[in-house]
């Protein structure tokens, strides 16, 4: 890969990297392929929600160990379970063997400044969703969590965001210790043989299959449009839903695939969708994977008007947006992409150039290479 540095020691360095989950998620899949490409001994350390795996596990070569096990997700057990949880990660810390940690999130990032306190540990906060804006939290409640991520990026080698426009509130004061890294995909080959089929208009929804995203919006729409598909891969969430979209016979649901076959189904697509609830801010602050799976396949993206990037969005030419709630608005421009291919074809090409030129998951691995090296000060930490 163009620019990587490969780290050269006798003695390889070690990373762990933390989350909430067990591991089997396409961002800290990327995270080990990019250390281990940079020649780091790779561990990872997560919590299994669901009870799906033994709490050691070896996949790929990689060790991963699932300190704790249950409690799910989206429940009220979590109030018990979280810290629960921050207090068993700060234990394994404070005794792990590791030159680095990499922790994903505030809920794994903060068990780990509390258990590397005390040692010389550098650690990476990786935000891929900011904690205070994912539920609407009483006023109490976000000051306390707000300061506690602020001594958290304090503690930090450096943090990681998405996008600028996570860069919230406090943070600010922190903005020289503050990276961005957009979740770029690897450069995945379309399949050997796509179909075009112009009697249809073919979208792409890949990630979170959530109330939140759209989808009753893309029911409806099936519904009043025979000539519309949507080619839907990821875990749903509630039965209900499920169920709904496994009745509609326009929707093509694959459930959780490995990301490779995932951006096969970009690929064979003529959009990507991508609409996220306006209503809550981390919604509206949208830096979604699914925008650059679409500039890595060539395709158009469509998203709601709401979001901060949409300007940018249409600015750059990589995608047509329409309102969240507005259903006829959203047929209508629909309609409009069936009967423009040109077009979508067109911004699907300025969508590849963006990928090839900047947004590309060598760049975003060049930029990870240069933060590990300034948290390992050029070099590697001896272990404790």
């Amino acid at each position: 890969m163009a620019g990587k540095v490969i780290m050269t020691t006798e003695i390889k360095p070690s990373v762990t990297i933390v989350a909430t989950y067990d591991g089997d998620y396409f961002v800290p899949r990327r995270l080990i392929e990019a250390y281990r490409s940079f020649g780091f001994e790779v561990n990872f350390v997560g919590w299994d929600r669901v009870s799906r795996m033994p709490r050691n596990k070896v996949v790929g070569g990689v060790p991963h160990e699932c300190i704790m096990r249950g409690w799910g997700y989206a429940n009220r057990k979590l109030l018990i379970a979280l810290p629960l949880w921050t207090l068993r990660l700060a234990a394994h810390m404070a005794t792990l063997r590791t030159d680095l940690v990499h922790a994903m999130d505030f809920d794994a990032a903060l068990g780990v400044a509390i258990g590397l306190r005390a040692r010389k540990i550098p650690f990476l906060y990786d935000i891929q969703d900011n904690f205070e804006l994912r539920h609407r939290f009483p006023a109490l409640v976000s000051w306390a969590i707000r300061k506690t991520d602020n001594w958290i990026i304090s503690q930090s080698a450096s943090t990681i965001v998405v996008g600028e426009e996570r860069i919230v509130g406090d943070m600010a004061q922190s903005r020289d210790k503050i990276a961005v890294i957009p979740n770029c995909p690897p450069d995945v080959p379309p399949p050997e043989e796509i179909v075009k089929d112009k009697a249809h208009l073919t979208l792409a929804f890949v990630g979170r299959i959530a109330e939140s995203r759209g989808v009753r919006l893309l029911l409806e729409a099936c519904r009043r449009l025979p000539w519309l598909r949507v080619l839907m891969a990821g875990e749903v969430e509630g039965k209900e839903l499920g169920q709904a979209l496994s009745d509609c016979s326009q929707i093509e649901l694959h459930g959780y695939m490995p990301q490779e076959k995932a951006l096969e189904l970009v690929h064979r697509s003529d959009a990507s969708f991508a609409f996220y609830d306006p209503s809550t801010e981390i919604c509206r602050r949208a830096n979604g994977a699914k925008w650059y799976d679409a500039m890595m396949a060539g395709k158009c993206l469509l998203v709601n008007s709401e979001v901060m990037n949409a300007e940018w969005i249409r600015r750059e030419g990589i995608g047509f947006t329409a309102p969240y709630a507005d259903i006829e608005e959203f047929v209508r421009t629909l309609s409009y992409l069936h009967e423009h291919r040109q077009e979508m074809e067109e911004k699907g090409a300025c969508a590849r150039r963006l990928y090839e030129t900047q947004f590309n998951r060598g760049a975003m691995d060049q930029r990870l290479l240069e933060i590990v090296l300034k948290a390992l000060d050029g070099k590697v930490a001896g272990h404790p």
